[in-house]
């Protein structure tokens, strides 16, 4: 199966060094200087460190801060815009470890903002 995560991640990438102060306000501040591990039920994982020059992407196997795992079907829903990370957690289908729980939720609406934003100046 062709890999996900990685090319999306990288994608936003230098979206995110250019627009990362507009993304970040106050409240989405924690997320800076945390990584987050994502990963897709088949096994595809990498682990993304959000800082203010730019994503740090990782592919070694490091852990991260957080980890979000679903399947296939519902990372294409969050990278198309259609769903955020949460809705998939609320949902019941991206189970995570209470302590994790603010560096999922910033990262979700993090990547929800990126990809709408990225949408609208199509």
């Amino acid at each position: 199966m062709p890999e996900l995560l990685g090319p999306f991640f990288e994608g936003i990438s230098e979206y995110w060094s250019k627009n990362h102060r507009a993304i970040v306000m106050g409240r989405l501040r924690p997320l800076l200087g945390r990584s987050v591990r994502f990963e897709v039920e088949d096994g595809e994982s990498l682990v993304v460190r959000f800082g203010e020059r730019g994503l740090d992407i990782s592919r070694n196997g490091a852990r991260g801060d957080a980890c979000v795992r679903m399947s296939r079907a519902d990372w294409l829903d969050v990278i198309s815009g259609r769903v955020a990370i949460m809705s998939v957690v609320l949902a019941g289908r991206c189970p995570y470890p209470k302590d994790q729980r603010l560096p999922i939720s910033k990262a979700s609406v993090v990547l929800q903002t990126i990809v709408t934003m990225r949408e609208a100046a199509r």
